[in-house]
């Protein structure tokens, strides 16, 4: 609170083009700095006060310090993370640093750059999905601690720190792409539900089914399976974005029941609630990356597996724009090859990329990776 206290008086007060803060006046706790309004407590050339510029390499703004992003509390990969509607982001369960699936779960608060630890889940759980629905967030699906998918469903609440026990999935699956349209109803989209061990030198495992069902839940109603009639076929480890055209965008993943090299797929499949159909291919095959809208109407997906089994994963941004169905490689690749992370669109407009699975030297991180759509910069 003293932290914006103190950026909403630069913001009445700071006018490095001479103006008054009567006839310069800029909204909310931006500032009026060379003519323009910026918010000082995220622009890297102005943060804090007008011409104050961070300069140091991979140094972004947050909270009006030239600074990182702010580390989880604990590695993790594996995991989910939404943003509520209190605008924190939060980190839920996932693998921690022993490879072991864990309970505990931490919120991001931009305003602050900081990480606080909320109430854990009951069970520990990974490979699972997560979505805001409403004022809740919703931990859907996963494994607990074998090779079973769950149909569990758990939903917190930010405003009393609390867990609830909505309906469960329909179909047990882990691995799923989960996501929430512009009505409020929440999808759910293939995934596992049995993991067996790999029986030969050139797999790692996978599958023993891959699902091609989805499911859906209303806001205070029951999961519903839906049709998937001219649906993509079996698949897992896909990432879903919802687009800035409020239809389901279904990226990569792999579409075999194991894992042999090469089974990763570059399809883009597109649901607009009642048909699916076909977007163009990704340049790179990938599964396992993290993808979001960003806030300029394009689709990101990060690093992930590509053809060679995951070792090392990839550092390339793949970037969509749905507009013109068309893709790009960004010019600034992720800051070291990365995968098993999950990401996340913040209201400063940039995009978070949170813990995961770094090749060298790290193994499992905490760390964060913030990449800018607006200056095509990375911090770190």
């Amino acid at each position: 609170m003293v932290r914006w206290a103190m950026l909403a008086a630069l913001a009445v007060s700071a006018c490095a083009d001479g103006g008054s803060p009567a006839s310069a006046a800029c909204p909310g706790i931006t500032a009026r700095c060379g003519g323009i309004c910026v918010d000082l407590s995220t622009d890297r050339d102005h943060c804090g006060e007008c011409g104050h510029a961070c300069t140091e390499l991979g140094k972004g703004c947050f909270a009006g310090q030239c600074t990182s992003p702010a580390p989880m509390g604990r590695p993790r990969a594996l995991h989910a993370v939404a943003v509520a509607s209190d605008g924190r982001m939060y980190a839920i369960g996932g693998h921690d640093d022993t490879f072991a699936p864990t309970t505990r779960v931490e919120a991001y608060d931009p305003a602050t750059n900081r990480w606080s630890e909320v109430k854990p889940m009951t069970v520990p759980r990974t490979v699972l999905s997560a979505v805001a629905q409403g004022d809740r967030v919703l931990a859907i699906g996963g494994t607990q601690f074998g090779d079973l998918a769950v149909d569990r469903v758990d939903a917190y609440d930010p405003n009393d720190n609390g867990w609830s026990s909505p309906p469960k999935l329909q179909v047990a699956r882990a691995d799923a792409a989960a996501v929430t349209d512009l009505a409020g109803v929440t999808h759910v989209l293939w995934g596992w539900n049995v993991w067996v061990a790999k029986n030969s030198d050139e797999d790692d495992g996978g599958p023993a089914w891959s699902l091609a069902s989805m499911e859906s839940l209303e806001q205070g109603g029951d999961w519903m399976l839906e049709g998937t009639v001219d649906g993509p076929p079996p698949r897992w480890g896909a990432r879903p974005v919802l687009g800035p055209n409020g239809k389901i965008h279904l990226l990569g993943g792999y579409r075999s029941h194991w894992v042999p090299l090469g089974s990763t797929t570059d399809d883009v499949s597109i649901y607009d609630g009642a048909t699916w159909t076909h977007g163009a291919s990704m340049p790179l095959r990938r599964a396992l990356g993290a993808a979001v809208a960003g806030p300029d109407g394009l689709i990101y997906y990060f690093g992930g597996i590509g053809d060679r089994g995951g070792i090392p994963p990839s550092s390339d941004v793949q970037v969509y724009d749905p507009v013109g169905d068309r893709w790009a490689l960004a010019p600034a690749p992720l800051p070291l090859p990365q995968r098993d992370m999950a990401a996340a669109t913040l209201s400063d407009g940039r995009i978070y990329v949170v813990g995961g699975l770094v090749y060298l030297p790290d193994g499992i991180t905490s760390g964060v990776v913030v990449y800018d759509p607006k200056r095509g910069e990375w911090y770190w």
